[in-house]
């Protein structure tokens, strides 16, 4: 395809997603209308538009309960939420076959593109060997993105591991633990205040 006409597609499955975004959510003045908004959905979403393929399996997910077809347009998708809400799928078993190799494989695909919740989750899955070998100092770095991001439960569980002598940090430092500690109860995290 010539480049101004692949442009021209972008653009149109652009438009067509933002259109079907405004009639989902009835914003910016538009009614809504869920049945025309999950078919502009699919039309983006079939022209390889990620967040209209994002979507679209949310649709599928949320409102329809067809896993299968949630799955195949997660993958499809790439976004750092669609590897989210694979892993969520996986360690679920909700509709797909439960895997914790799977939960943390698409954790951690979508923790490498800088989303926190999935850089506490794979944190977590590294911290115990679930789906993976088990890391302290990996989960502990996973931690640390997502609490560098405000992610208030990484925050704690950063501050859990500053206080273990587990391995995984250079050293305990209570000080480090302290403000971590103090920084999730700011933010309202109870059991950082105890």
């Amino acid at each position: 395809m010539p480049p101004r006409r692949s442009a021209d597609a972008a653009r149109s499955s652009h438009n067509t997603f933002e259109l079907g975004l405004r009639l989902y959510l009835g914003e910016a003045g538009v009614l809504m209308d869920y049945d025309e908004a999950v078919q502009l959905f699919r039309i983006a979403a079939d022209q390889g538009h990620a967040n209209a393929q994002h979507s679209t399996g949310v649709v599928y997910r949320d409102q329809r309960q067809d896993y299968g077809e949630a799955t195949r347009w997660f993958r499809l998708s790439g976004l750092a939420t669609a590897q989210y809400n694979l892993a969520a799928l996986y360690h679920k078993d909700t509709g797909v076959h439960q895997s914790d190799g799977k939960a943390a494989r698409y954790s951690r695909l979508a923790a490498d593109q800088g989303f926190a919740e999935a850089q506490r989750n794979i944190g977590n899955c590294l911290l115990i060997g679930e789906g993976v070998a088990q890391d302290v100092g990996e989960a502990a770095c996973y931690y640390r993105l997502a609490a560098d991001q405000g992610h208030v439960d990484a925050m704690y569980s950063l501050a859990r591991r500053y206080c273990a002598d587990e391995g995984g940090l250079p050293q305990q430092d209570y000080g480090e633990a302290a403000r971590w500690f103090r920084l999730a109860a700011d933010q309202g995290y109870a059991e950082a205040v105890r």
